[in-house]
This record gives C-alpha cells, sequence and structure tokens, in this order.
C-alpha cells in the first residue's frame, strides 16, 4: 500500500486551488513516468477511477495508482520537499 505524506497532500490542494480546481475530492493519478532523465514520478488529475486502480483517500483527497504501477509503490510513501534552490518534488520513501 502507498502511504502519503501531509506535506504531499498539503502541496497538491495548494496547486489544485492556484489552477482553480474543485478541491472536493479530487480525484490525483500517481505513476513513475520513465524518461530520458531516468524514471520519475508524475501526478495527474483523473476524472474517474477504473477498476485496476488502488485507491487511498487522505484528508480529502483520492490518489489512484493503477495495479501494473503498483510495484512502484508498495511500502513506499510519497512526499515533498524543496531542495536548496526552492524547487519542489514529489519522491519515495521506503517505510
Amino acid at each position: 500500500m502507498l502511504d502519503i505524506s501531509k506535506a504531499a497532500v498539503n502541496k497538491v490542494k495548494e496547486e489544485l486551488r492556484e489552477m482553480d480546481v474543485d478541491t472536493e475530492n479530487p480525484l490525483i493519478r500517481v505513476y513513475v513516468a520513465i524518461g530520458w532523465g531516468g524514471p520519475r514520478i508524475e501526478l495527474a488529475l483523473e476524472e474517474s477511477t477504473n477498476p485496476r486502480d488502488t485507491v487511498v483517500e487522505v484528508d480529502g483527497v483520492t490518489f489512484l495508482v493503477d495495479e501494473n504501477q503498483m510495484a512502484y509503490f508498495r511500502n513506499k510513501q510519497l512526499d515533498y520537499t524543496k531542495n536548496l534552490f526552492g524547487l519542489g518534488e514529489f519522491y519515495l520513501t521506503r517505510l
């Protein structure tokens, strides 16, 4: 199961407010994207769940992970932090 930190939930809520998205129980897809720079965590708005999703609800935000991606997230926590340059990122830590 994926755990979501308070910092990650707060950042998602902040971003939704800035984008003027209805923040009443939003659906957020969490996935690993593989690109030139290697794997990275991505988040995206979703309109609905699918039967293969693992659903994690935290503080009014619903996070979705497709079963094909679950191996990346099992026994991990999604967290958010800012680096020394003030740039923020979502990352995974082992529980």
